[in-house]
């Protein structure tokens, strides 16, 4: 995945990640939408948040942070981060 971050065309001055899912390994799952509101089904990736942090190490300093408003769903944690890029 690291190679992917030097890939990036912007350099954002920060970044904010928020309301995203981790586990011990990474998953690739489907969600799906309960049917009284549609009926749908969507990709997601449930990161491992040493590797997704990893990526931007090389650009980008960890200022913050912060259990997400999710915070536990089964094995499941959602957290938040807010990086800034280093000069």
């Amino acid at each position: 995945m690291n190679d992917n971050i030097k890939k990036f065309k912007k350099n954002f001055d920060y970044i904010i990640i928020d309301r995203t899912p981790f586990s011990k390994e990474e998953l690739i799952t489907v969600q799906i939408v309960p049917p009284e509101i549609y009926p749908a089904s969507y990709p997601s990736w449930i990161f491992n948040q040493s590797n997704l942090l990893n990526c931007f190490k090389e650009k980008y300093l960890l200022i913050y942070e912060f259990d997400a408003i999710d915070r536990f769903k089964n094995s499941i944690h959602y957290k938040g981060f807010f990086l800034k890029r280093r000069h």
